[in-house]
Formats: C-alpha cells, sequence, structure tokens
C-alpha cells in the first residue's frame, strides 16, 4: 500500500512539475501565462449545479449526457459487457468469487474510475465529451477483458487471429481509423 502511495504522491509531483515547465515555456514564447488566461476562460465561469439549489435537472440531464457517452464510445466493447453481465446475472456472484483477486480488483477501478468521473463531471456548468474520454478506455478495457473471460471461443479466435497477424493491434486500430474517416458522416451521433 505505501508504494501505491508513493507512486501516486511522486506522479502528481511530475505533473505539477510539466505543468509549471509547460507554463514557463508558454510565457517564455508569448508574454502571458497561460494557466491564468485558462483558469479566465474556462474555470473562472464555471458553476455547479446540486439537486437542493434546483439545478436537479441540469444535474441529471449531465449524467445522462456522460452516461451515454460512456455507453456508446466504447462500444462493440461496452455492449459486450453488459450481455456478458446479463448472460451471467443468476451466477454472477459466484463468477466474481472464483475470479483471481487481482482481476477483481482491477474490475473494480475501472468500474470505479468510469463511474466518479461521470458523477464528477456531471454537475459543472460546462460539459463536453472530451471531459470524459477517459472513462470511455475504461469502460472498453474492462469490456474486452470480461468479453474474452466470459466466452472462450472469442478468446480463443483472437489469440489464434493474433499469431497470424504480425501487429494485430497495430493493423486493427489503423484499418478502423481509416474506416472512420470514411463512414464518419454516416455513423450515427448522440444528439443530446
Amino acid at each position: 500500500m505505501a508504494r501505491a502511495i508513493i507512486a501516486c504522491v511522486v506522479g502528481l509531483a511530475a505533473m505539477l512539475l510539466v505543468a509549471l515547465a509547460y507554463d514557463a515555456q508558454y510565457v517564455r514564447v508569448t508574454h502571458e501565462a497561460f494557466w491564468r488566461a485558462y483558469w479566465d476562460r474556462q474555470l473562472g465561469p464555471l458553476t455547479l449545479a446540486t439537486p437542493t439549489d434546483g439545478g436537479g435537472a441540469t444535474l441529471a440531464s449531465h449524467l445522462w449526457f456522460y452516461g451515454m457517452r460512456v455507453l456508446w464510445h466504447p462500444a462493440p466493447w461496452s455492449f459486450a459487457l453488459i450481455a456478458a453481465v446479463w448472460q451471467r446475472r443468476q451466477t454472477l456472484g459466484d463468477w466474481w468469487r472464483r475470479s483471481p483477486e487481482r482481476a477483481r480488483r482491477g474490475v473494480v477501478f475501472a468500474a470505479a474510475f468510469a463511474g466518479t468521473a461521470v458523477i464528477a463531471l456531471s454537475p459543472a456548468s460546462r460539459f463536453a465529451e472530451r471531459y470524459v474520454f477517459s472513462a470511455n478506455y475504461a469502460i472498453a478495457t474492462l469490456g474486452v477483458v470480461v468479453s474474452l473471460h466470459a466466452w472462450p471461443q472469442l478468446r480463443a479466435f483472437v489469440e489464434r487471429l493474433d499469431a497470424r497477424v504480425p501487429g494485430l493491434p497495430v493493423v486493427t486500430w489503423l484499418l478502423l481509423m481509416l474506416a472512420r474517416l470514411a463512414l464518419g458522416p454516416l455513423l450515427p451521433r448522440i444528439t443530446s
């Protein structure tokens, strides 16, 4: 536990140093501070909605907004995650207990990270898809891991394909990015 805490402290210190170094370099080039302008433009006018101050509808709409993005953007893995959990809903407790502790901690971390991101971002008056971007990766990763564990035939297929196609992740990423560029305007968008 102490190593994890030390790693977090070192990571936070490194982030602070990078932010300060970036600002110093920005001042050197532009003669104005980046973080001051960023605060004034992005964070200064920010307000928080709470259910008690009449902002319940805003809070609910932002929860819906971010929840839908965390469901849609990591697709198909978010849907595979839901399908795997639904398929095992009767034996989910046994499945959970049989899973190694390390795997359970990973599942809890990914789900808690995504849930915390959605909840933490929802009260803010400013909202955008990009704010919840990292939570999409957590849900996609969780969906991949749970799917490969839930469906051994899918895992075997991916392993066979990975053994036959050199650089499968890179090739897959490249093909998906090219498909997105070509088909992007035709793909459905979330409008609310």
